[in-house]
Order: structure tokens, then C-alpha cells, then sequence
């Protein structure tokens, strides 16, 4: 009798273990999270990059990692893109950076298929040193013919030689007056604004402009500098039009 009773003990207490331990593995904690996103820091200076770093659980990635979608919030002024697709590393792995514009607060998140990250924030302040700003005109050596278009390009680096993209550069052409044979002097001409171009990714300008009279041209850009770089002006150029 007693061995039945024992029998019949041992064989539940391995029944309740074995149920217990596939609860075990099949359960997941409340706050499990399969999607992690994180700002390496949480105060930058606005020019700076704003670098995040992420991980996707394993359960959920698979064998052939799919699209994540960073979401990147930023202050109505800013030119970056909110949505961003980005490819994680096979182990579920991603790091992503961005160079801010604005300053204020900004928000970091991602998407996964139906998961979500926790939406995290990095204030962006203002820099207590502008950054060095190269601008470079490009030369425009042949003589053109008046009526014909000339196009003038160049582009705006850093100090490091990046080129510094979304930026206004402003064109000045200035022709000494007729018969003025000292006029050729770079402080007496008289400059006049033709006209302001955008830079591209990177850091390319170009504006095209008619010489309708004959003479000699002067060329130059002035970039006039913001709260992130300082403002810079190029090299006068020359242009004689025949």
C-alpha cells in the first residue's frame, strides 16, 4: 500500500515538474523586450551626430533579417527625413547616424514587423564653438561670348573637407564701369547680389548667369554661417566676357 502511495506521489511531483517547465519555456516575462533602441547620448551639441544603436531579439529576426523602420523625430525646421529604412546586422545588431540641424528636442524609435521600441529622447543645444567652414569657387578660365549662359560651381566643406549639405550660398557679380581703367581694383567694384543656390549632399553649388555686356567679370559666393558653421567667403573669379 505504502508503495503504491509512494509511486503515485513521484509520478506527480514529475508530472508538475514537467508542465511547470513547459510553461517555463513557453512563457515570456511582461517586460520582455524583442526591439531595443538606444541614443548614445543625451545631450549633443547641433551639428554633431546623433548615433543610435539597436538590437532585435533573435526570437523574432530569424534566419534572413527584414527592413527596420528607425523613426527619428526632430523639430519642424529640421530637413531630416523621419522614417528611415535600415538593414540590422544578421545577429539582430543595427547602428544608425544622423547629422542633427536644429536644436531641441529630438525623439529616436524603431520598428520591427509589429514591434515597437520605447521611444527615447536627446536634447540637441546649441555649440559653443561654430565649426570651420571652407568655401571654394570654382575657376571659370575660357572667355565666353556675351548673351551666352556661364555656370559657376563649387562647394562648402568643413574643416575636415566634408561637404556641408542644405545650405544657402549666395552669388555676387560685379563688372567695372566702362572706360574706367582703375576700376579694375577689387575694392572699387561694385558687387550686386544675382542670386542664391542650395548646396546638395555633397556640399555642391552651382547658379548659372548671362553676361549681356563686354568686360571683365568678377565671381564670388559668400556663405553667410549659422548657429553650426561659420560663415565663409570664396576666392573672386574671373570672367571675361568677348
Amino acid at each position: 500500500m505504502i508503495n503504491k502511495i509512494t509511486r503515485s506521489i513521484i509520478i506527480t511531483c514529475i508530472l508538475i515538474c514537467f508542465f511547470q517547465g513547459v510553461i517555463a519555456v513557453n512563457s515570456t516575462p511582461e517586460n520582455f523586450t524583442y526591439l531595443t533602441v538606444v541614443p548614445l547620448s543625451g545631450t549633443i551639441e547641433i551639428g554633431d551626430p546623433l548615433d543610435i544603436e539597436g538590437y532585435i531579439d533573435d526570437t523574432i529576426i530569424g534566419p534572413y533579417p527584414g527592413t527596420l523602420i528607425l523613426i527619428i523625430r526632430a523639430p519642424m525646421s529640421s530637413q531630416i527625413d523621419s522614417y528611415t529604412s535600415h538593414t540590422p546586422n544578421p545577429d539582430g545588431s543595427f547602428s544608425y547616424s544622423v547629422i542633427t540641424d536644429v536644436t531641441g528636442t529630438w525623439t529616436v524609435s524603431a520598428r520591427y514587423g509589429d514591434e515597437s521600441s520605447a521611444v527615447s529622447e536627446v536634447k540637441v543645444i546649441p555649440r559653443e564653438t561654430t565649426k570651420k567652414t571652407i568655401n571654394t569657387l570654382n575657376s571659370y578660365s575660357a572667355p565666353t561670348s556675351t548673351g551666352d549662359q556661364v555656370t559657376m560651381t563649387g562647394f562648402l566643406r568643413d574643416g575636415l573637407g566634408v561637404g556641408i549639405s542644405n545650405k544657402p550660398v549666395i552669388f555676387m557679380v560685379a563688372l567695372p564701369p566702362y572706360g574706367c581703367s582703375i576700376c579694375d581694383m577689387e575694392d572699387l567694384l561694385i558687387w550686386e547680389t544675382y542670386g542664391t543656390a542650395n548646396t546638395d549632399s555633397s556640399g555642391r553649388y552651382s547658379l548659372s548667369f548671362t553676361p549681356y555686356d563686354r568686360g571683365q567679370y568678377r565671381v564670388k559666393t559668400i556663405f553667410g554661417g549659422d548657429e553650426t558653421y561659420q560663415g565663409a567667403s570664396s576666392s573672386t573669379r574671373s570672367i571675361r566676357a568677348v
